[in-house]
């Protein structure tokens, strides 16, 4: 993946030049200024180590976690939670939708504010092949909408790895692309036969959480036995229980929250404590398995 090389007679031959105005150098500068205020917003809101868990779940800042409890999570196989993905971006899209739906807009026009958001969103989050992968799924499908096109989950996903791969060829051997795109076309292909053969499994919001699970762990579970030689027996219930947790507790009380902190201090710490405590039961779950 190296391309150029560079070389200076020591770093004093380095000459730092001030950004100009509309490139790229500063758009990167200022998407940068953006992501370290969201960061300090989420420290102000969070103690440790629920705050360095939440930079890594609402800003895909994976860094800041506690190694200990990234530790605990890639034993159990729950890492991927910390991975800006489908997930993420659907519950971004879909609240920006909702919220534009209760103004006198037309469709079109929410669809097409939700397609310009949407990049804006995934480049702010640290743009992980994860995140590239949902956010172009997301555009292409908000532009199908939008055109009253028939929409193809597959055809949406091999757009999406085109796109990718003409403007960086080398994402085909990055283990995040291959895990989300291998992931992804498994829930596309393989829920809806899944989900018909479990009809005995009631109710229908369980059953679709038993599939989505199921599929998930055995399509992901080839590359976890190449790219990690471990296996969790527990990740599948760690699965199961964890992630509906993390994803339709924590994650939107920790987006409220941080939108909250820009309007309204004292909700902002109700929702934050909220999303604090259900994240250490998370936490205490992820450690006792």
């Amino acid at each position: 993946g190296v391309f150029w090389t560079v070389q200076a007679k020591g770093a004093a031959a380095v000459e730092m030049l001030p950004p100009g105005r509309w490139n790229a150098h500063w758009a990167a500068a200022a998407v940068d200024a953006v992501r370290r205020a969201l960061l300090e917003k989420i420290e102000t809101l969070y103690a440790e180590p629920a705050a360095g868990f939440m930079k890594g779940l609402l800003a895909g800042a994976g860094r800041e976690v506690d190694p200990e409890q990234y530790r605990t999570f890639s034993q159990i196989g729950l890492t991927h939670i910390l991975a800006i993905s489908g997930l993420h971006v659907a519950l971004f899209a879909g609240a920006l939708l909702w919220l534009l739906a209760r103004f006198p807009v037309a469709r079109e026009t929410r669809l097409a504010i939700a397609m310009l958001a949407v990049p804006a969103y995934v480049v702010l989050t640290g743009a992980a092949p994860s995140a590239v992968r949902a956010g172009l799924m997301a555009v292409i499908a908000l532009y199908a909408a939008r055109r009253r096109l028939l929409k193809d989950g597959l055809h949406i996903l091999a757009a999406a790895a085109v796109l990718m791969l003409l403007v960086r060829p080398f994402y085909l051997y990055d283990v995040g692309f291959q895990l989300s795109f291998t992931v992804a076309a498994g829930l596309i292909a393989l829920v809806p036969p899944l989900d018909e053969r479990l009809k005995a499994v009631r109710p229908k919001t369980l059953r679709s959480l038993l599939s989505v699970t199921i599929v998930a762990q055995f399509v992901s579970f080839p590359l976890t036995i190449a790219y990690f030689n471990q296996f969790h027996l527990l990740s599948f219930p760690a699965n199961f229980v964890l992630v509906p947790l993390f994803s339709t507790v924590v994650l939107p009380l920790g987006y409220l929250s941080l939108l909250l902190s820009f309007a309204a201090d004292a909700p902002a710490q109700w929702a934050a404590r909220l999303a604090e405590l259900a994240a250490s039961a998370g936490f205490a779950a992820a450690e006792r398995l």
